[in-house]
C-alpha cells in the first residue's frame, strides 16, 4: 500500500505505485495546487473536481457503477477532500480504503499534514472552544466553519459555498450506518451510534477514517435532507453569530444540481 515509505522507512513500494485490487486502494498522494488548476481548466468549483475523484474511488469500492453505498461514500469521500483543499493549507492529501466483502464492510481513510482543525476553526473569531479536543467537536456541529465570517463578509453564496456542514452531515451519516474516527493536533474521537469515545492522540493535521456497513444504507437523498432538517434544529438551539446556513453543495451530490 505504500505504508512504509509514507512516514519515511526506505522499505517497500511508494505511495500510488502499487496497482491495488477490486477490493483495495493503495495509499494516494494528491496534490492541492494540481487540484486548483484542474478546476480553474475546467472553470469549476474544486468541489466538482473532487466529486468525481471520490466517485471513481466510490465504484471501486463498492464493486458497482452506482447505488446507496457509490452515492454515501462519493458524497463523504468529497466533503473530505475538500476539507483539505479548502481549509488544511496542506500541500497534498493522502488517502486509502478497503472494502471487505465478506464482511459487507467499506473503510476509507483520508488524512493530511496540514494546519489542523483548531487553527483553521480559530479563523472564526466568533466561535469558542478550548483545544484540539473542542475543535473537532466543534468542527462537528452544523455550521460551524472557520470561513463563516469571511463567507458573510464578502457575501458570496453559491452552490460550494462553505458552510460547516460537510463534516457535520458525514459524522451523521457514518454514525447511523458505521463508525467515524477523527484525530487532529492532540486529540481524536471515535464515533458510533450514540457512542462517542475520546481518545489522546498526537499528528500535525487531521486523519479521518469512515466505516459504512453497506446494508444499513439505503436511498442517499432521503439521509441527507434528514440529516439537515435535523441540523437546521440543532443550529437554532445552539445560536451563536458564529454559524453558517448549509450551502447546497454540503447537503447533496453535485450531479443533484445543477452547479459547476
Amino acid at each position: 500500500m505504500g505504508f512504509f515509505t509514507s512516514f519515511g522507512l526506505a522499505h517497500g513500494k511508494l505511495p500510488g505505485q502499487a496497482s491495488g485490487s477490486s477490493n483495495y486502494l493503495p495509499i494516494n498522494i494528491i496534490d492541492s495546487d494540481e487540484i486548483r488548476a484542474e478546476a480553474e481548466e475546467r472553470d469549476c468549483a474544486v468541489g466538482l473536481v473532487m466529486e468525481a475523484r471520490a466517485e471513481s474511488l466510490a465504484r471501486i469500492l463498492a464493486r458497482k457503477d452506482d447505488g446507496p453505498v457509490v452515492d454515501a461514500l462519493t458524497f463523504s469521500v468529497r466533503e473530505m477532500f475538500r476539507n483539505i483543499v479548502e481549509h488544511s493549507e496542506a500541500d497534498r492529501l493522502a488517502y486509502c480504503a478497503q472494502a471487505y466483502p465478506n464482511r459487507g464492510h467499506v473503510e476509507v481513510g483520508v488524512f493530511d499534514l496540514g494546519r489542523g482543525l483548531k487553527a483553521g476553526l480559530e479563523e472564526n473569531r466568533k466561535m469558542s472552544f478550548e483545544g484540539d479536543s473542542g475543535a473537532i467537536r466543534c468542527a462537528l456541529m452544523p455550521g460551524v466553519s472557520g470561513k463563516a465570517e469571511k463567507v458573510k463578509r464578502l457575501r458570496v453564496k453559491d452552490a460550494w459555498t462553505n458552510s460547516g456542514y460537510g463534516l457535520y452531515m458525514t459524522s451523521r451519516l457514518f454514525r447511523d450506518h458505521g463508525s467515524m474516527s477523527i484525530c487532529s493536533g492532540n486529540s481524536g474521537l471515535i464515533l458510533s451510534g450514540n457512542d462517542v469515545i475520546s481518545a489522546p492522540w498526537s499528528m500535525r493535521g487531521t486523519a479521518i477514517r469512515l466505516l459504512l456497513v453497506e446494508k444499513r444504507i439505503n436511498d442517499l437523498n432521503d439521509q441527507l435532507a434528514q440529516y439537515k432538517r435535523e441540523g437546521a434544529k440543532a443550529r437554532q438551539e445552539i445560536g451563536g453569530a458564529g454559524l453558517s446556513e448549509p450551502s447546497i453543495a454540503s447537503t447533496s451530490l453535485a450531479r443533484n444540481f445543477s452547479g459547476s
